[in-house]
């Protein structure tokens, strides 16, 4: 599981967490970098983890739990794929804390990775499977204690 302080930006597991303010709504909220990682729009990666939701958890196929991953997801990165919060140091659309805690082709290039959104969103899916059960659930933590 993602670990970090809370309102240090990364996904967390009580060890750590997210930022409620990262996504931009306060100062040091993670940024799009320039990582020399292929950036994918906001769009097609919320397309990509609707049709992974659609496959692979389709229990959170649902009007809820998509709008619930969507909130979360823009708070936590804009869901850019080379988002990344200078403070925390947490990467990616899910905002993993630290980025080595997700496989190689999610990681920064700075990492060795080629900051894959399909990658990332595949492992944010599993961590809020295995941490929360659902995004309705992870949604409700991160506006409850401001990290997911």
């Amino acid at each position: 599981a993602p670990g970090g302080t809370p309102g240090s930006g990364g996904t967390g597991d009580g060890t750590g967490g997210t930022s409620g303010s990262s996504g931009g709504s306060s100062g040091g909220g993670p940024i799009p970098m320039d990582t020399g990682a292929q950036s994918t729009s906001a769009a097609a990666n919320q397309q990509t983890a609707i049709n992974m939701i659609i496959k692979e958890f389709p229990q959170w196929n649902n009007t809820a739990d998509i709008n619930a991953l969507k909130a979360l997801w823009n708070r936590e990165s804009g869901w850019s794929n080379t988002a990344e919060n200078a403070g925390s140091g947490a990467f990616g659309i899910a905002q993993a804390l630290p980025p080595g805690k997700m496989p190689l082709a999610a990681q920064p290039t700075s990492m060795g990775g080629s900051a894959n959104a399909m990658a990332q969103i595949q492992w944010g899916l599993q961590y809020i499977q295995g941490r929360y059960g659902s995004p309705t659930a992870a949604w409700a933590h991160e506006e409850s204690a401001g990290w997911y």
